[in-house]
């Protein structure tokens, strides 16, 4: 019986099998199998096989995070329309807002601006604020940081250790 030997190759290129395995599956020579893989490159093919996937899942990753990320904004947009219905209804009634609602409304911008990762000046400034901060207890008096954010810790250099003496007593 002649051997199928584009199967046999398909098999071991999209499957997590080993040649040894392989040819015991097939009744097939382990010589003569791995002869044939290294000839026409199957674990070159496998390893591409694999990374051609890995490709594929990772756009197919990418295209279900755009779209949750476009759900996300969808959602905090409608959000912010409410609560701008919400306060044209204050506005219309003099102003006058219940203390709860109010507080309601601000966590509700919390939340949007959570769900657009926005983020004022202020905190920018406060993050800047923090690093150099950071920078400044890492380093010593008289060094210079490394730059903003570029996370280099400089430690002072360590003592050598010397292995103990040996004594005669």
């Amino acid at each position: 019986m002649e051997t199928d030997w584009n199967s046999v190759k398909d098999e071991y290129v999209k499957g997590s099998i080993s040649y040894r395995e392989l040819a015991k599956n097939r009744g097939i020579s382990p010589r003569e199998l791995s002869s044939r893989g290294k000839q026409e490159g199957w674990v070159a093919a496998r390893r591409q096989y694999r990374e051609k996937l890995a490709a594929e899942e990772k756009t197919q990753m990418g295209k279900r995070e755009k779209a949750r990320t476009e759900r996300l904004m969808e959602t905090a947009d409608r959000l912010l329309g409410c609560v701008n219905s919400c306060m044209d209804s204050f506005a219309d009634n003099g102003g006058a807002a219940q203390t709860k609602t109010m507080k309601d409304i601000v966590d509700i911008l919390k939340g949007i601006q959570g769900i657009q990762g926005i983020q004022s000046g202020l905190d920018t400034q406060e993050q800047k604020a923090r690093i150099r901060s950071i920078e400044a207890k890492v380093t010593t008096p008289g060094e210079v940081p490394q730059g903003e954010g570029s996370g280099v810790i400089l430690l002072p250099e360590a003592e050598q250790l010397q292995p103990p003496e040996d004594s005669d007593e």
